[in-house]
């Protein structure tokens, strides 16, 4: 099976990287910001609505402002309603957020 690509742009570059690479997806102020494992965050003027048709069923949204991909989450706390991905980042969870991802590992 060949791995998907998923070609970002801004105004000064275009980068190409693996769907299975991208660990999360955030907007805030208009500027989409996504975090590749082993790369610098790259940010572009999308809408989490535009990046959340261009991927594949395993990405989630958590919250308003973010999508995870839940093949690299390490933790979910019900607790502080919170999800840690690799990489150590951490994200909150809304209600919302919350039952999508219990659907995907119940």
């Amino acid at each position: 099976m060949e791995k998907q690509k998923i070609s970002i742009r801004n105004e000064s570059e275009i980068r190409v990287t693996l769907v299975e690479n991208i660990l999360a997806v955030t907007v805030k102020d208009y500027l989409c910001t996504f975090f590749i494992e082993n790369e610098s965050p790259f940010s572009c003027t999308k809408s989490l609505k535009e990046v959340e048709t261009m991927l594949p069923d395993f990405f989630i949204r958590i919250n308003r402002n973010c999508i995870i991909n839940t093949d690299k989450v390490k933790s979910i706390s019900r607790t502080n309603k919170s999800v840690q991905i690799q990489g150590n980042m951490t994200f909150s969870v809304s209600v919302r957020g919350a039952k999508r991802l219990k659907r995907q590992y119940a």
